[in-house]
């Protein structure tokens, strides 16, 4: 087989030979240059996946955003507050039931005072509970987020 690529190339010209030249370096170029589907599918992840992420950035920007607005919203919510709210609110049943049983009156019959017996023996506890525990979660969170470290990637 080798003596017949040699006669052919015996046969034909000095420019049919320098263009097999080019064309081989052509083909040498291609062999490992060409850009195949595979390459622009690796490009095409590339540019969805920083879509995706960009999206999710802001995404969760904007629930810190949220969160942040939600955190200054309670800041009026002072919890030694409720429980100083608690405590009179305690006394002044404890007064007011002093009160009544000089008088005679049952206390139960008188709407502000049940409203009140409410508030101090059921939702004030409740409520105080639920803020601590909010301020313990929102300021867990707050260390979340001052720890997230979002230089994820190096570049050269």
């Amino acid at each position: 087989m080798d003596n017949k690529v040699f006669a052919i190339l015996k046969k034909i010209t000095k420019e049919q030979k320098t263009e097999l030249s080019a064309v081989s370096d052509l083909q040498d170029w291609l062999d490992l240059n060409e850009v195949d589907q595979v390459a622009f599918r690796i490009t095409d992840d590339l540019a969805g996946a920083s879509y995706e992420l960009s999206n999710s950035i802001a995404a969760f920007e904007n629930e810190i955003a949220k969160f942040e607005t939600k955190y200054l919203d309670t800041q009026n919510f002072q919890e030694e507050d409720f429980k100083n709210r608690y405590i009179d609110g305690e006394n002044a049943l404890i007064t007011y039931e002093r009160l009544a049983d000089e008088l005679g009156v049952d206390v139960t019959q008188n709407e502000v005072y049940n409203q009140v017996k409410a508030q101090v023996g059921e939702i004030y506890p409740d409520f105080i509970d639920r803020l601590e525990n909010a301020y313990i979660d929102a300021e867990a969170v707050i260390d979340e987020l001052e720890n997230i470290n979002l230089d994820y990637i190096t570049r050269n």
